[in-house]
């Protein structure tokens, strides 16, 4: 379940995060639902109805008008900055994402504002920079291996 990421301090904590991918245009940080002050609350709980609670996953952007000076352009990039993401949004661990646009598109490269080249472009970019942040953050979390294989062998 995607649900919108608010307020200045939750965007403060997950900014201070290392960002866990990167492309040319765009920056994903995310925050672990163990590191939210209620992620293990929500975990605790169940449902009325003793079905399983879907995680929480908010999603925050960032699209600052110095790297998108149109409205129709920061709304193009929104849109398909939560439509990538709720395409993977089952996969995804919970907790706190943002997708932040770190640098501007070559105005010059597309005929218009809302074109469908750009739709494109930020559409591709945007799909290989949550396929590696997917595989950045499921790999963090991958078991470490057993004392007995780490040991140092001991000998001559």
């Amino acid at each position: 379940m995607l649900q919108s990421l608010t307020g200045a301090s939750r965007f403060q904590a997950v900014m201070a995060t290392r960002p866990c991918a990167r492309s040319v245009h765009f920056m994903v940080h995310h925050l672990a639902a163990a590191g939210l002050s209620t992620g293990a609350q929500a975990a605790s709980v169940e449902a009325v109805d003793d079905s399983p609670r879907p995680v929480a996953l908010r999603l925050g952007m960032v699209v600052p008008k110095r790297h998108a000076r149109r409205s129709v352009t920061r709304s193009l990039v929104k849109r398909e900055m939560r439509s990538g993401v709720g395409k993977v949004s089952a996969v995804l661990p919970s907790g706190d994402w943002i997708v932040r646009l770190r640098a501007p598109f070559d105005p010059k490269r597309y005929l218009s504002a809302r074109s469908e080249a750009l739709a494109h472009d930020v559409r591709a970019e945007l799909a290989q920079l949550i396929s590696d942040a997917l595989r950045q953050t499921t790999s963090v979390r991958r078991p470490a291996a057993s004392p007995a294989s780490t040991a140092p062998m001991s000998g001559a």
